[in-house]
């Protein structure tokens, strides 16, 4: 099976404007075979899913900020729509070129499991999924971090220690953190009936969930 989901939002406000456009396609099968005294399950689940991020604040004329400060007596009063209507700006501030969010992030998975009914009584559970998730990254890289312990300075005369950096930049991978390879999540359990009447229940099983 395979979906297509597309979605989208638009808000603004005194301060921001801002389009969110998000896709998500999503393939997957499951297959059951049953084989003598086994039940076969086994299947695959594939996830690409993307965020377009548009910032738009900013972008046409600027922001302007009123403060009530600015028409206060100097300790108490004061509102922001008189600051307006004197036309005192408290701050700016423009966006001259928009650099939007082009965010992606995949997800794989495989799984396997096996009923098999020993006797009329038992029957035994085992099995195993794996997964592989990409955490998120961004198209052309320009997703930011905070490098500690980073040696350097700042604008050529102050020494720090910390650096900005952007992905695959600075040691820094594509992705915000490195991604897992040990995504085994193992199964198994049992079924026993000693009478009609009684049934015994026992498993173990560990999950993850995929990142939204």
């Amino acid at each position: 099976s395979m979906t297509n989901g597309y979605s989208s939002r638009c808000a603004m406000g005194t301060a921001t404007a801002a389009i969110q456009v998000d896709q998500n396609f999503i393939a997957g099968d499951d297959v059951t075979w049953t084989h003598g005294q086994h039940l076969f399950q086994f299947g695959t689940d594939i996830r690409w899913i993307q965020s377009n991020q548009y910032d738009l604040s900013g972008a046409t004329g600027g922001k302007y900020n009123f403060l009530g400060g600015q028409t206060n007596n100097g300790s108490t009063g004061g509102a922001p729509l008189a600051t307006f209507i004197l036309g005192t700006i408290s701050a700016f501030s423009n966006t001259p070129v928009e650099v939007p969010g082009y965010y992606r992030w995949h997800y794989y998975a495989g799984y396997f499991q096996d009923d098999w009914r020993i006797t009329p009584k038992l029957t035994i559970n085992t099995g195993l999924r794996y997964e592989l998730e990409t955490p998120r990254m961004e198209k052309y890289n320009n997703q930011a971090f905070i490098n500690l312990n980073t040696p350097g300075n700042l604008n050529n005369l102050l020494p720090t220690t910390t650096a900005y950096c952007f992905s695959n930049a600075c040691g820094n991978p594509r992705t915000l953190w490195p991604i897992n390879y040990k995504g085994f999540e193992p199964r198994i359990g049992f079924v026993y009936a000693p009478t009609p009447r009684t049934t015994v229940r026992a498993a173990y099983t560990l999950q993850r969930l995929p990142l939204t």
